[in-house]
């Protein structure tokens, strides 16, 4: 089995905002169980003007603070490792759900996990999948294959869709994107379950997610949302850091400025002046929110819209936050139906 282990930095006096080099090195483990590696620890400093100071491997020991990555198809390991003394095994298996992360101590650390997702299937999408792709993220796109909200032009085509379903999760957002509660119960259950049919048809992969159309719901809904075999349904809802019920999920963070949220921004903020304006803009929300999720654990779900993105030049913005939030080595990445799992 092969380790590539991951080492991370603060460049200089911008902070976490400059969190963006790498370096790699890979360690060939033998095939004898119970193989120590080479100590390698990272104090992480996350504060600004704190840069992290890394402490090279030098002596056969254990492996201090990095994110271990199984080089083959089995994906991230998700895990930290903090003892001084602990061992890998060459034969143990590694899978991005596996959460084995240990404290100096020996208590279990918490568990980070980040989604994302992006709703309606508008072409904006393509550039918006580029991004993602070029920074590591995981994803899920909301597609209602005839958005009425949109000219037909301004969609993504079904070849696009195809294509976007190679590398990130395809969920279901209705055939027309209208609103459930304002048409019959009839018609809402065509529009759930021929989109789920539709979109399998278009990728050949089972449709696991769904987004309720402007967040618009009801209990009805939900049992509709059940019936058609969906297990994971996304609601609109924010400042959510875990999921209580999978088909009434929340989420964290909308990329938008959402000036009615003051009391909930305030909140989160915990009511300190200067931390609740800075956090009104969302782009500084999104990294106190993630900062907060690696303190402390949790589901960090950020969603938004890639015309809404555009319309707003804010593209660079996400550019930053999708800098700031990848490859961390304590946060699990995965889909929005990978929550249900």
């Amino acid at each position: 089995m092969t380790l590539e282990i991951a080492e991370r930095r603060v460049l200089g006096p911008a902070g976490p905002a400059a969190r963006d080099a790498h370096e790699a090195r890979t360690v060939q483990l033998g095939a004898q169980r119970g193989v120590i590696v080479y100590e390698a620890q990272v104090v992480l400093g996350r504060g600004e003007g704190h840069p992290e100071r890394v402490h090279r491997p030098d002596r056969p020991s254990g492996l201090h603070g990095y994110g271990v990555r199984c080089l083959g198809d089995e994906g991230w390991a998700g895990s930290m490792i903090r003892t001084s003394r602990d061992v890998l095994s060459a034969g143990g298996s590694c899978t991005h759900n596996q959460q084995s992360s240990v404290s100096k101590r020996g208590a279990r650390m918490k568990t980070a996990v980040l989604t994302t997702s992006w709703d309606d299937g508008h072409r904006c999408d393509v550039r918006l999948a580029r991004m993602l792709r070029e920074h590591g993220l995981r994803a899920t796109f909301y597609v209602a294959p005839e958005n009425q909200e949109f000219a037909r032009q301004d969609l993504l085509t079904l070849p696009e869709i195809r294509e976007l379903s190679q590398d990130f999760e395809i969920g279901a957002h209705s055939m027309t994107h209208r609103r459930l509660p304002s048409i019959s119960e009839q018609e809402a259950e065509k529009e759930i379950t021929e989109s789920k049919a539709v979109l399998e048809q278009v990728t050949g992969q089972e449709i696991k997610a769904f987004c309720y159309p402007g967040g618009a719901y009801t209990k009805s809904h939900v049992q509709l949302v059940k019936d058609a075999g969906y297990r994971y349904a996304r609601t609109v809802a924010r400042y959510a850091f875990k999921v209580d019920d999978p088909y009434q999920a929340g989420t964290s963070l909308h990329v938008y400025n959402h000036r009615f949220d003051l009391w909930q921004t305030a909140r989160f903020a915990k009511f300190r002046p200067i931390k609740v304006l800075r956090c009104l803009e969302w782009e500084a929300l999104a990294q106190a929110m993630f900062d907060q999720v690696i303190r402390e654990g949790g589901i960090y779900h950020i969603w938004g819209h890639s015309w809404e993105i555009d319309e707003h030049n804010d593209w660079e913005r996400l550019e930053n936050v999708f800098r700031y939030i990848s490859a961390h080595p304590k946060v699990n990445y995965v889909t929005n139906g990978e929550l249900e799992a």
